[in-house]
């Protein structure tokens, strides 16, 4: 079960799971099932260019169907051309899953989380596998 959150309702929780503090407006997707939240992947600093990426949850939270539905809110909900993320160096699995879901590896963060550097990744919408582009109403007035 897939679950939006774009209220302050559980900022608090989120920002915990998280180990970060969600700046600006900020938007939450989540996935759970009968034995709760499994996994949750909240956007930030939302502008129309760019938004930013925080993932948390249990090992395989990370579904194509979740994957396809934050790419519908960073896209089409949300508007922006790219997505960003920052992945412990450590954090192999996340980085895999990343690039699976279509994101480029754009270079290394030095110490960005104090004790390790962070993979800089990013995702365009033109690149998103699953982005569908909406098509332009054609100007139809006789000059």
């Amino acid at each position: 079960m897939i679950l939006h959150d774009p209220q302050p309702v559980l900022r608090d929780e989120i920002e915990r799971a998280l180990d970060v503090g969600l700046v600006g407006a900020w938007y939450c997707v989540g996935v759970g099932d009968g034995d709760g939240l499994r996994g949750v992947m909240a956007f930030d600093h939302i502008r129309r260019d760019d938004c930013e990426l925080h993932a948390a949850g249990i090992p395989g939270f990370m579904t194509p169907g979740l994957l396809r539905e934050c790419g519908r809110v960073v896209f089409d909900v949300l508007g922006c051309q790219r997505v960003t993320i920052r992945v412990r160096k450590s954090n192999i699995r996340l980085q895999r899953a990343a690039e699976r879901a279509g994101f480029k590896h754009e270079g290394w963060m030095r110490r960005f989380f104090g004790d390790e550097d962070a993979a800089l990744m990013g995702l365009l919408a033109s690149e998103y596998p699953y982005h569908v582009q909406r098509q332009q109403t054609p100007n139809r007035s006789c000059a």
